[in-house]
């Protein structure tokens, strides 16, 4: 299941929860792969949001908002920053300036976060 976080626009579609959404045909999205905890907040192994031309901070940011505190402390400090536990690839390769990273509409971002257990 992928979920689209973009902007409202005059088209509609039918959502995974079976309500209508608004879709702008025309958003330049990325998709973020999610694992272990985002996932589970998430409902889905990858969400789509609206992020053409921006860093891969602004993307999360804009997942985090979607996905409210949980989501927003798993990858955020009190100050906003991301976390330099998150592990960040975009379409496979380990990005050189982590959270600053440019991205483009159809790149996927995989996000990993640290996990504990033995």
């Amino acid at each position: 299941m992928v979920t689209s976080l973009s902007s409202p626009s005059p088209d509609l579609e039918r959502g995974a929860e079976g309500g209508v959404r608004s879709v702008n045909k025309e958003s330049l999205v990325v998709k973020l792969r999610l694992f272990s905890a985002l996932r589970e907040l998430a409902g889905a192994k990858e969400v789509e949001v609206e992020a053409d031309g921006q860093s891969i901070k602004e993307a999360l940011a804009k997942f985090a908002a979607r996905y409210g505190e949980k989501a927003q402390a798993a990858l955020f400090d009190k100050q906003g920053e991301l976390l330099a536990s998150v592990l960040l690839l975009v379409n496979g390769e380990a990005t050189a300036h982590g959270g600053a990273t440019p991205v483009k509409s159809g790149d996927t971002i995989q996000v990993l976060l640290p996990t504990a257990g033995g």
